[in-house]
Formats: structure tokens, sequence, C-alpha cells
């Protein structure tokens, strides 16, 4: 019998749980959620087999205990009860990302020197694998480039403004009334979600830490509906895009709206789906693409960690306390199109091969310049 903790009890937790319950007995694997930790009373939601509790010690205690889920969110509490963990020699799971961005190196760290496991899985695509797959792929290939839609919010705003005549501000009060975004959606709409999504891919493909702050980073919230007319009519659409390169020169990151191809994969992936390709030196590019946020495909991934970790197959992601500095995106040579105001024509440039220069876009009335995502 595997038996775990789970601190906090809100959407994952209880997603996790009722995980558990439904589809535990066709599991090979006896797992048993013997603990819950939250500051709620939650016993009367609890199946009998779990104890509720409020005192983190009664696990650190418990040698019957081997794996942690945590599912509080933030860092203010969840940093120092993960680490207190993983000093304890227990394997802690993860959906949460802005402890993964904040203190991922040194618990990564701890939990080498304590042999035990600290999996985030969950952390960036939801219930899409991304982690894993890329953990995997650097064992034998060098990874070049990371871009894809990490936020299933800002990928519905856009997707719905691109099929529809709803304007942004509709939709959002539609998503907020939904619940699938929170009163203050500034997290998701301005980029800072997956912004720290990418810092986690591109700290594992470099073995560095990454500060998702010095990421390059924009909101939707200027995109309108003409913006969409404009797109379609070059062939593109706009997606809420994350795009991490990696080459001599350096680390570039951004996450911002930017346009791609209509016959682009990634400009498919639609409404609140998630998606992300990796590119590397000897494979070129490969896709992850499925169901991101929500209770039951976060919880999913969570799962597939713990199996991972009972499995022993699993060898410890990580990255070093050193930080790798990302440079200034707009060194990077990425095309862009610029719309021109008041008149039906645009110019494609770029930094190297430019149809337009920056000398002759000078005396242009330029109304919006909108970045292209290239690819091979």
């Amino acid at each position: 019998m595997i038996n775990i903790a789970i601190l906090g009890y809100g959407a994952v937790g209880s997603g996790l749980a009722e995980l558990i319950k439904a589809k535990g007995k066709t599991w090979q694997l006896q797992i048993a959620v013997k603990y819950v930790v939250d500051i709620r009373d939650v016993s009367s939601q609890l199946e009998n087999t779990a104890t509720y509790t409020t005192n983190f010690d009664t696990i650190l205690a418990d040698d019957d205990v081997t794996i942690v889920v945590e599912a509080i969110g933030g860092t203010e509490s969840a940093y120092n009860l993960v680490k207190q963990a993983l000093l304890k020699g227990k394997h802690v799971c993860t959906s949460n990302k802005e402890l993964v961005t904040t203190y991922g190196a040194e618990l990564l760290q701890i939990a080498s020197n304590t042999q035990a496991k600290f999996m985030f899985e969950a952390s960036v695509g939801g219930g899409t694998p991304v982690i894993q797959p890329m953990y995997r792929t650097l064992q034998i290939d060098q990874i070049i480039e990371v871009a894809g839609i990490l936020n299933g919010t800002t990928n519905y705003i856009l997707s719905t403004m691109s099929t529809t005549t709803k304007t942004y501000e509709t939709i959002l009060q539609d998503v907020q009334q939904r619940n699938y975004a929170e009163k203050n959606p500034w997290e998701d709409v301005g980029g800072f979600d997956a912004a720290r999504k990418l810092a986690i891919l591109l700290s594992l493909a470099t073995g560095n830490q990454l500060n998702f702050r010095d990421i390059h980073t924009e909101g939707i919230n200027n995109i309108t509906r003409d913006d969409f007319s404009f797109a379609h009519e070059f062939g593109f659409t706009i997606k809420p895009l994350v795009w991490g390169y990696i080459n001599q020169n350096g680390i570039y990151a951004i996450s911002a709206p930017i346009l791609v191809h209509r016959k682009h994969p990634l400009a498919n992936v639609c409404n609140a789906f998630n998606a992300a390709m990796i590119k590397t030196a000897s494979t070129g590019n490969l896709m992850f693409y499925g169901e991101g946020a929500g209770k039951t495909p976060t919880a999913t991934a969570i799962m597939a960690d713990i199996f991972r970790i009972c499995s022993a197959t699993t060898h410890g992601l990580t990255w070093s306390t050193n930080t790798a500095k990302i440079q200034p995106f707009d060194d990077f040579s990425c095309c862009k199109l610029v719309q021109v105001a008041g008149k039906n024509r645009a110019f494609i440039t770029a930094h190297e091969t430019e149809h337009a220069t920056a000398e002759t876009l000078k005396n242009v009335p330029v109304a919006k310049m909108f970045r292209i995502y290239d690819y091979d």
C-alpha cells in the first residue's frame, strides 16, 4: 500500500482524491490517501481511510507516508512544507508553477541529497504531458527551441475572437462568470502564467534556473477584432504564444500574442486546449497536445508522477542554482508584420533579411506591429 498525504483540499487536492476513489481499484498499485492537511475543516468531505489534520508534523513523523502532494498553491506556506517533506526524505508531487519557478533549483537539490523525488509534471501543461517527454529527450538530444500555447484562458479568449464578432471585453466577462478566469485575471491575460511555465521548460532545457520576470511578457488585452481581420488577410491567426530559443548567443524568451500561420499546427489549437512544441537538434519538432487546466486533467498529471515514483524507473529532474541570463527578445531575428496606418497594405520585416528596412519604416505611419512565429 502506498500512503500519500494531500496538502490543500481545493480543486486539485479534492480532484486527486476523487480520481483515486473512482479509478484506484483498476490500478496495479494500491494507493490510499492517509492524510489531508488544510486550514479549513474538510473532514466531512473525506473518505473513511483519510484523516484530516492541520498539523503537518503528523505527516513528517509518519514513516508510512512516502509521498506528499502539494496542492496549496502560491509559495508562502507551500515552500516551507515541501522543503520539510523533502528534507525528511519524502517524495513530493505538485502542480504549483509559482513554487517551481521560484524555488525549483533549491528543492531539486534537496531532493537529490535525500534521495527523494520532486515531481511537477502538472505545473506546465496540466493534463498535457510535457516535462517528462522533455526530460527523456534531453538524455539523448539537445533542445534548441520551445514554443506553444500554455494558458487555456487566453487561448479560449483569442480563439473566440478569431471565429466570432465578440470583443475581448465581452469574452473575458463570460469566462469570469463561468469561473474559467479569476476576478483579477491579469496573471492569465497579462501573459505571466504562461511565462512561468516557459521558465520551467527552459530551466529544464538549459540546466540552469531562469527567472520568469526576465521573460519579455505582453498581455492579450490590446488585441482587437480588427487585428484578427488584418492577420487573416495575410494568412495568419493570433495565438497567446510562449517561445523560447537557445543558440550560441544565449537564451531568448517571450510570452505574448504572436501571429501564427493558419497552416501551422499551433494555429489549430483552440479553446482551452494546450500544446507545446519542442525542437531538438537531431529529431526536429515534437508536439504535445491536450487538455490543460481543470480539476481532473491536473489530478491525472499528478497521479502520473506518483506512478513514476512508485515504479522506481524515473530519474530525478534537475537543474542548477546558477541563474541563466535571458537575452532581450528584440535582439533575436524575428519576422514582423507591420500594419501601415490608413493603407490596405503591410510590410513583413526581419532583423537580418528585411523587406522593409528600419530606414524605410521611419517615414511610414505604423498602426501596429506584430511578431510572427518563425518555424521550419
